[in-house]
């Protein structure tokens, strides 16, 4: 099986957006801080982007978030990696990582599951498909 990786820095609307898509969870917010409450909001993350994704072979969302921070709004960064992530029925991916830079989040709005960035975020991506993910990319009615 033959495979191409693409990597590119996101442009800042480009990371937002991805950021704003993959955290419309509800109470992101709501933490104790520990390491118990940081894993609750990976799940509650990870759980917000499976909702977004049509089919999902692995995935693992980590927030990383400083205590003294998080009653800001401020998140340290976003790690997202998946295997096998399709989304809008057929389009698929082998690997996905996004790491985000710093997010500046309204943080009484996320308690209420709405996202609102306070500024654009900076990311990469890196992104693998296969040969069979581009052909039946490129064979989807909605790219013709």
């Amino acid at each position: 099986m033959r495979e191409i990786c693409l990597k590119a820095d996101l442009d800042r609307d480009a990371a937002t957006a991805i950021v704003k898509g993959f955290t419309s969870t509800e109470g992101l917010a709501m933490s104790d801080n520990s390491g118990m409450g940081e894993q609750a909001i990976n799940k509650i993350a990870e759980a917000g982007l499976r909702t977004q994704l049509d089919e999902v072979e692995a995935l693992t969302v980590n927030v990383d978030i400083s205590p003294e921070a998080i009653a800001g709004g401020e998140i340290d960064a976003v790690t997202i990696e998946g295997e096998g992530l399709v989304l809008q029925d057929d389009l698929r991916t082998e690997k996905l990582r996004v790491k985000t830079g710093p997010i500046a989040i309204t943080p009484w709005k996320a308690v209420f599951g709405n996202i609102e960035l306070k500024q654009t975020v900076k990311a990469q991506a890196e992104i693998t498909l296969t040969e069979q993910d581009i052909n039946d990319a490129l064979n989807l009615d909605y790219l013709k």
